[in-house]
């Protein structure tokens, strides 16, 4: 009866573990396949070159960008940041008020070089670190647009984009942005988990009663 008691009690916390369809969903070179509602300006005013870099957006939303190197944005409300240099390889950017995060996301990467294009990868963190990533892919010439949208309850804590070549720079940003839940909610069991995890206490209830009336019997 232990034992039963044992494995019903880690195949309900095993079912409690898979949750809902909670998702991040991106889109490659596929400009206008979300729809976020602010820009990104860099015309604020604040300090510039710097790391981390921080910019407002249309709505006076902050947002923070950090990399390996001083960012420098242009001067006018150019919505486009690069490095110091002139050239990227690494990019992070969040809001900087850590009780929002993003829901929509879109920007657009430009390649300067003529011949050799590099491979960028874009990663975009949940709200329990876990990653949902673009894989590498090997830049086209010009522009190549990366968003993404969340959905059954998941935002963007941040987005980490790594090149393996300089980028010119990442321009166009625009998000839209959502509180962050007060605690994090449990995960949702699926149906089916929950159908499993009844049919293991009812075992554990029949158990019960047929151990009950065995002793009756003796």
């Amino acid at each position: 009866m232990k034992k039963l008691l044992t494995a019903v009690a880690a195949f309900a916390a095993i079912g409690l573990s898979t949750s809902a369809s909670a998702a991040i969903t991106f889109f490659l070179d596929d400009p206008g396949a979300v729809q976020p509602d602010e820009n990104v300006q860099f015309n604020d005013g604040l300090p510039n070159p710097a790391n981390p870099l921080l910019a407002l957006t249309n709505q006076g939303t902050s947002v923070t960008f950090t990399s390996n190197e001083l960012l420098f944005s242009e001067a006018g409300g150019q919505a486009r940041i690069t490095g110091d240099d002139g050239g990227l390889t690494s990019l992070t950017f969040f809001l900087t008020d850590l009780g929002k995060a993003i829901s929509e996301v879109e920007f657009d990467l430009t390649d300067p070089n003529q011949g050799d294009h590099g491979f960028v990868t874009v990663d975009f963190y949940d709200l329990s670190d876990a990653i949902t990533s673009t894989g590498a892919f090997q830049l086209g010439q010009g522009s190549d647009w990366v968003s993404a949208i969340t959905s059954g309850g998941s935002l963007i804590s941040k987005v980490v984009i790594t090149s393996t070549l300089d980028l010119e720079d990442v321009r166009q940003i625009r998000v839209s942005t959502a509180d962050r839940p007060i605690s994090e909610p449990p995960p949702v069991p699926e149906p089916a988990t929950w159908a499993m995890m009844i049919a293991g206490f009812g075992l554990v209830g029949g158990s019960m009663r047929w151990r009950h009336r065995s002793y009756r019997l003796a």
